[in-house]
Parts: C-alpha cells; structure tokens; sequence
C-alpha cells in the first residue's frame, strides 16, 4: 500500500507592509520572510519546504523567484510579494503580501551663491539683463526632482532667469523644487540694480554764441535750453547758479559761461554737465563829433592864439555803455585825458587837435 501526501501546507501570510524610502534612495530596504511559526505541513518539517517570492513591482515588472528572507530593495510606490511554499511533496500554497513604499523626503535644493547681488543697469536699459544661467537654482530628489521653478512673473520662462531682465531697486526671486510625491523645498535670492548711468545732453550747444548789445549797453539774452535723457526716463535739466547768468537775464558786454546740468532720479543721482559761453559785445559805434575847422586872429601884441572855454570841445562824444575815455592831442602830442584846456596857447600857423574816443571795454576808437 502506497500512502501519498497531497495535503499544501497551511500558511499564514504576513501582514502588509508600510514604510518611507531610506535617506538618499528612492527605495525601502526589507526582506520577506516565511517565519516556521507561519508555517505548518502535515509531513514536512519546517526545514524541509522550500520557500521562496517573488516581486510584482510598481512597474509592472515581475522580479525573482528569490530564496526565503533574501534582502530585496522595493521601489516607491505599491508592491506585492508572492509567497510559495512547496512541501516534499509538492504541494504547494500561495499568499500575498503587499508593501508599500512612501517618499517624504524632500529635494536638496541649492540657490546660487553671493545673495544679495548688486548689479548696475546694462547700458541703455532701466535694468539688468541676467547673464546666462547666473541666478538660476538647482536640485536634485533621492527619487527625481519633477519640476523646478521660480515666481518672477515678469520673465516668461518659470523654468530659467537666464536673460531675465531685472528692474532698478531690489527684487526677491524665490525658487521652488518639486518632486513626484509632491514634496517641496525652496530657497530665495536678492537682485539688487543699481542705476548708475548717468544721463546724456542731446543737443549741449558746441560753438560759442557772439551777441551785440543794444542801446542801453545790454542784450536780454535767450537760448534753447539744453535736452537730456536718461535710461530710465526720469531726468532733470536745471540751469546752475555757478554756471552765469539765467535764461532770459539782461547781460552787460562781456563773456558768460552758461552751465546746465541733467539729475537723473537714481539714489546717487546720476548727472551729466553741458557748458557753453556767450560773449555779449558792444558793437554800437561811439559817437565823437569835432568841431569844424576854425581860423583864428592872433591875440594883441603876441604871435600866439589862447582857447577860450570850451571853444575846442568835441559838439558830441558819447557811447552807449559807459566807461568810454576821450582823449585829445595836439601836433601828434601825447594824448591826454579830457577836452583841450582853457587857455592853452597855440603858435602862429597850423595846428591839429585830434580827439580819440574808446570804449572800455573793447577798446573801439573814434
């Protein structure tokens, strides 16, 4: 008589499994195990069956068979163990055993280094255009990171600051790494622009203004006042009171320089100059009439004649501006200063008075 053995062994599955994924690693370590305790069979000892699993992985990937208690790294996500169990026999009994595998380890994010930054405007721009990949971050996620982005909503592109431009003042960049669990991590930035161009004269005068006085030895003098611009718009022009005299002031002959000066409205400002000069001349011809010319009777008992009061003066010597100096000379005398005097004697014969009159300040003589 032959006695045969078809009774499975009777197994008790262990309970399912829930765990995170260790530092670093985007798995969960474990080792299945059928424990003797777990096990009965009719006619086979514990260390007579032969157990092992297999995995069906997250992927849908089937791993093993392996050997009972054998170390096995299960990915994130949900799993099952299939547990077999042959006594000699060959009966055979299977159970399953799920696991599951969370990953609540946030990425390692790494803003650039140097916040705050301080940046000057790039020229001819109210602000800074990032220079390649300068301010943008990085992150890695012991499973992957999903997404890395920042929230400056003035640049199109959540994913890069490379030729981002920044305005004047200081501006927060905060950059956020995202992985596929939904785990978060951020850090932030400072960019601080300064504006440090300075404003720029359009149309500075570059020659010298030459302008004539008029009768009252004075000009109103007027100009086209000088237009700045500036990079970021807001600009000042203002005439100073080192540079000479106002737009529009009476000037008396002589020669002015006119400065202007261009504020932008940065913090320093930022300031551009633009100097010319005016030369205000007198260019009115002085007035000098003479007396016509005169034949005169030799005084009693000499051979000599003597001025009378202003019998010699000029009819007319004037200038519109003042300070004119009139002098006289006789014969080609020395000159001297003022009409001829009472009394000057002169000899028998031809004698020449010459009146000179000039101005101050250019010296015209008449």
């Amino acid at each position: 008589m032959t006695v045969v053995d078809d009774e499975a062994p009777v197994l008790t599955c262990p309970v399912a499994v829930a765990a995170n994924t260790i530092a670093g690693q985007c798995y969960y370590g474990y080792s299945p195990t059928i424990a003797s305790n777990a096990v009965t069979d009719n006619c086979s000892a514990y260390a007579a069956l032969t157990i092992t699993y297999r995995v069906f992985n997250p992927d849908n990937s089937i791993s093993g068979p392996f050997a009972n208690g054998s170390a096995y790294n299960f990915a994130k996500g949900v799993s099952q163990i299939e547990y077999k169990v042959t006594d000699v026999a060959g009966n055979t009994v299977i159970c399953m055993q799920q696991v599951t595998v969370n990953e609540n380890i946030p990425p390692v994010i790494t803003c650039p280094s140097g916040s705050p930054f301080t940046r000057s405007n790039t020229t001819g721009l109210c602000g800074y255009v990032a220079n390649g990949a300068e301010f943008n971050a990085t992150a890695t996620d012991n499973c992957g990171v999903i997404s890395l982005t920042h929230n400056y909503g003035a640049w199109g592109n959540p994913n890069s600051l490379a030729g981002a431009t920044f305005p004047v003042g200081s501006t927060v960049v905060t950059w956020t790494a995202k992985d596929a669990s939904g785990n978060t991590i951020t850090c932030s930035i400072t960019i601080t622009l300064n504006d440090t161009q300075a404003p720029a004269f359009v149309n500075c005068p570059t020659a010298t203004f030459t302008v004539g006085a008029d009768a009252d030895c004075q000009t109103g003098v007027i100009w086209s006042i000088p237009v700045a611009q500036d990079n970021c718009g807001t600009v000042t022009v203002a005439e100073t009171s080192a540079g000479g005299p106002y737009y529009g002031t009476q000037l008396a002959p002589g020669t002015y320089n006119i400065q202007y000066v261009a504020y932008d409205g940065a913090t320093p400002v930022n300031t551009d100059t633009c100097n010319f000069t005016i030369i205000v001349v007198d260019d009115s011809d002085p007035l000098l009439v003479c007396p016509e010319d005169m034949t005169v009777v030799s005084d009693a008992g000499v051979c000599t004649w003597t001025s009378a009061a202003g019998e010699l003066n000029p009819l007319l010597a004037v200038d519109n501006c003042p300070g004119y100096t009139l002098t006289h000379s006789i014969n080609g005398s020395p000159a001297v200063n003022g009409v001829v005097p009472v009394g000057t004697v002169f000899a028998a014969g031809l004698s020449t008075v010459t009146y000179t009159l000039a101005t101050q300040r250019h010296q015209r003589m008449w």
